[in-house]
């Protein structure tokens, strides 16, 4: 299977977008992981057995770790040390294919394996987009009358959460997932991580002839490595969210505490909310 061939197969943006534009713009409503019932857990599933596995910590800090507020943390910076790795890659390939033999092939990576960093990573965050998809029936959005009479009748939904609750409610015609969602574990998008720092990797400069005798698995691997089977859906999740945003006469924060970690939320209010003189009009 080539490189090329395996990444153009990647999902249209029906992956993490619904966009019913029949329906005006009225309630735009953001969705964070404090709306959801049981939206930790999931999470703590997966990464407590990660945590758990690493011996060389001791229990006190293990301990320390496997607190919630910690959570966002540590895969951020599991994230981090991931994104390294794989630029690394990259640009070693991209130097070899340029004659600087001295760098790595593509073919020579095959041969070596990736890396225990960045094959427990992918395995993480399939993991966690199981381990949400598995406890989907013990999820449920925490609404109530008063939440129901704030949102409306047809309110568009945009959230950075990889659960499903929203996405299997038959009521909600308009929704986007800017981080993904846990059906596609290659969508999923952790704390730090940019969707537009994903569109910085071409792979169209190698020729077929370097991928010749990759196998499926590995090449399943790079794929997933740089989530290019989804970075134009997820690209466009966000230019819809931009879309909507400045049209809303509501806009409504739900279940985000908008710290550091909410980043891509903080920066589509802060960029495509109103001005004051325009929000002076608007219920908020």
């Amino acid at each position: 299977m080539a490189l090329e061939e395996s990444k153009n197969e990647g999902e249209d943006s029906s992956a993490v977008i619904k966009n019913n534009q029949k329906n005006d713009i009225n309630v735009v409503t953001f969705v964070g992981n404090g709306a959801i019932e049981g939206g930790w857990q999931p999470l703590r599933t997966a990464l407590d057995h990660w945590l758990n596995s690493d011996n060389s910590v001791v229990p006190k800090v293990t301990g320390l770790r496997r607190q919630d507020r910690e959570a966002f943390h540590q895969l951020a910076l599991m994230s981090y040390k991931f994104k390294i790795a794989r630029g690394l890659y990259f640009a070693n390939w991209a130097k070899h294919k340029k004659g600087q033999i001295q760098f790595d092939s593509i073919q020579a990576t095959y041969g070596k394996g990736l890396s225990k960093l960045v094959g427990s990573f992918l395995a993480l965050r399939t993991n966690i987009a199981q381990s949400f998809q598995t406890s989907q029936s013990k999820m449920n959005l925490r609404i109530d009358s008063e939440i129901a009479k704030i949102l409306g009748s047809t309110p568009h939904y945009i959230t950075t959460n990889w659960d499903n609750t929203l996405w299997r409610d038959g009521s909600v015609e308009n929704l986007i997932h800017l981080h993904g969602r846990c059906e596609h574990p290659d969508s999923v998008v952790f704390p730090t991580e940019l969707i537009v720092e994903d569109t910085a990797y071409d792979f169209s400069i190698f020729t077929q002839q370097e991928l010749t005798g990759l196998d499926q698995a590995f090449v399943k691997s790079v794929i997933s490595m740089f989530r290019s089977n989804f970075i134009e859906a997820l690209m466009d999740a966000h230019s819809i969210a931009g879309q909507w945003i400045p049209k809303a006469k509501r806009l409504v924060i739900w279940g985000y505490s908008l710290g550091d970690y909410d980043a891509d939320i903080n920066a589509l209010i802060g960029t495509y909310a109103p001005t004051d003189k325009e929000a002076a009009s608007r219920k908020w």
